[in-house]
């Protein structure tokens, strides 16, 4: 069997896969071939994530920590 002849299905295929971008864990679509008709508008995510963070601010995200000395723990009995 050649790898030619296992290709040839997916050349008579009608449905194409999507361009993808990276390798691995970071592998995705090409967001430039995405659009509406494969269900990806995210021509609202930019204001999503304005609402989401507008509540945040650099002052905001401080947090004061305290350390305090650690006690011994009894030992757990059964």
């Amino acid at each position: 069997m050649h790898d030619d002849d296992e290709l040839q299905p997916l050349q008579h295929a009608t449905a194409q896969p999507l361009p993808m971008l990276g390798e691995g864990c970071l592998q995705r679509y090409d967001p430039e071939y995405l659009s509406d008709q494969h269900g990806a508008d995210f021509s609202a995510a930019v204001l999503l994530s304005q609402s989401l963070f507008a509540q945040y601010t650099p002052e905001s995200m401080l947090v004061e920590v305290s350390v305090t000395e650690l006690q011994p723990r009894a030992p757990i009995q059964d």
